[in-house]
């Protein structure tokens, strides 16, 4: 893994027709397939095991003119997200 961006701050937990802020914690490294990304949300208890029934939950970055959209993969309570991204995610992350 090279050069690791840490980003912080709050975002969207989108699942079903919810739209529920979280706080998040994300990780972003670049390896051999590209770039990847994986972190930690944290919000409501109610929301976030709602979010993890939900067969498609998305977090959502808005940042300047780009928004980034990150697909859950897999999110056990208390335990690490796993993301990856839906669509290009280089853009989104330029400094």
């Amino acid at each position: 893994m090279k050069n690791p961006r840490i980003f912080d701050g709050i975002g969207a937990l989108q699942f079903g027709e919810s739209d529920a802020p979280v706080r998040y914690h994300l990780t972003v490294v670049q390896d051999r397939r590209g770039l990847s990304a994986f972190g930690t949300v944290e919000g409501d208890v109610d929301t976030l095991r709602q979010a993890q029934d939900a067969p498609d939950t998305h977090l959502v970055l808005s940042g300047g003119d780009h928004e980034l959209k990150i697909v859950i993969t897999r999110h056990t309570y208390g335990e690490p997200a796993e993301f990856k991204s839906d669509g290009n995610i280089a853009p989104a992350l330029r400094p």
